[in-house]
């Protein structure tokens, strides 16, 4: 599963790495984005990458009930052609989200901890995504988008068993937004087979009231007690 996640660049920032045109919005870092936000996206538009704003949590354009609720916030990579909310999107409008972590929780005796899973160096990659549109009667609507999510890799397997599906060289992004059949999109849909580095932070970033730079600071764990000698 993947809820949270951070993009601490400005819009004009992502379009500068990614190689895009620069937006006609701005954006502000985020360490902390959560459901129903508006964030960054990168879709394809008549052949050419472009950044505009969706809302994390998919709408299906069929939905026909209460919008204000998170969506889909993820898709499994494994159905995704079978699923009514899905197999569209995974058709025709499939999505790349920036981003330059994410965050899972562990068990343990003081509770569960928030870790961070970045890049070893820090860089930015894109989740691959599904994108839809929803128009009410009223002419009301909202864009909004799922990340896809795999099997763990090893480096984050003892966090959680399913992860995002992460894209990091413009060969796969450019193969993801641009397939024209769902079979050749779906070969990109695997663990990532790259490094990732986990890192404790605070759990701050428990409540989505909390989006700083304090959000990301790695924390020292508690040492948790050992057996007790008894002579």
């Amino acid at each position: 599963m993947c809820g949270r996640y951070s993009i601490i660049l400005t819009a004009a920032e992502i379009a500068e790495v990614f190689g895009l045109s620069r937006p006609g919005f701005t954006t502000v870092p985020r360490y902390n984005l959560a459901p129903t936000d508006v964030a960054p996206v990168i879709v394809a538009e008549s052949g050419k990458m472009m950044l505009t704003e969706s809302r994390f949590g998919l709408i299906p354009f069929w939905n026909k009930g209460d919008t204000s609720g998170a969506g889909f916030i993820n898709a499994r990579a494994e159905t995704l052609a079978e699923k009514p909310a899905f197999r569209r999107a995974f058709a025709r409008s499939r999505c790349l989200v920036p981003a330059d972590g994410f965050y899972e929780w562990k068990g343990g005796a003081g509770g569960k901890t928030p870790y961070r899973i970045v890049m070893p160096d820090l860089r930015p990659f894109a989740f691959a995504g599904l994108c839809d549109t929803w128009s009410a009667p009223d002419g009301q609507v909202i864009h909004s988008f799922a990340i896809i999510t795999t099997s763990a890799s090893d480096d984050i397997a003892g966090l959680h068993h399913r992860m995002p599906v992460i894209l990091d060289t413009p060969q796969e992004m450019s193969a993801w937004l641009t397939a024209p059949e769902t079979a050749s999109a779906s070969v990109l849909l695997r663990p990532y087979e790259g490094r990732l580095k986990t890192y404790p932070v605070s759990k701050l970033i428990n409540s989505v009231k909390n989006d700083g730079p304090e959000c990301i600071v790695p924390v020292e764990l508690p040492v948790e007690p050992g057996p007790q000698r008894l002579f």
